[in-house]
Formats: C-alpha cells, structure tokens, sequence
C-alpha cells in the first residue's frame, strides 16, 4: 500500500489503462488502488507470472527485490518493505 509501482505504471510496457501526466496510475487516490477488486492482471504479481509463464518462489522473490528497490529509490518508509 505504498503505491511505490502504481506511481510508475507508465513505465510498465504491459500496463493497459491510462495514466496522468506524471506517469502514475489514473487509479491512484491517496496512495491506494481505486479498483483493487477489479485491477488489471499486471497489477496482480502472482496471476500476472503464472500468465507469462513464470510462478514459484523465485517469481515471488525477484518482485520483492523490485518493489524493495523501488521504494528505496522513492524513500518509501522502511515501514513498506518486505523481507523475503
């Protein structure tokens, strides 16, 4: 819930719905998914590597990594990390 990825989904070549200017999803409202219930697969981790052909614990584990390094680089609060 630190919105770290959803404030870069411009940058995702498979992110299918509009972005604002900034490059964030249009569907982020104080840091929270708008449509958590009904969000795109990508937006998925789990579902999203089964689709592309990738699952298991290392799949699991190489998002963590990223979404650990993209909150460092958005001085995200150690709070949101996720330790494998």
């Amino acid at each position: 819930m630190c919105g770290a990825c959803c404030k870069r989904a411009a940058t995702h070549p498979a992110f299918p719905l509009a972005t604002n200017p900034d490059g964030s999803c249009m569907h982020l409202v104080d840091n929270k998914c708008s449509i958590y219930d009904t969000r795109p697969l990508v937006c998925r981790i789990k579902e999203y590597g089964q689709s592309i052909g990738k699952q298991g614990d290392e799949w699991i584990k190489a998002n963590i990594r990223a979404c650990n390094e993209i909150m460092d680089q958005d001085g995200v609060p150690q709070e949101y990390r996720i330790e494998i």
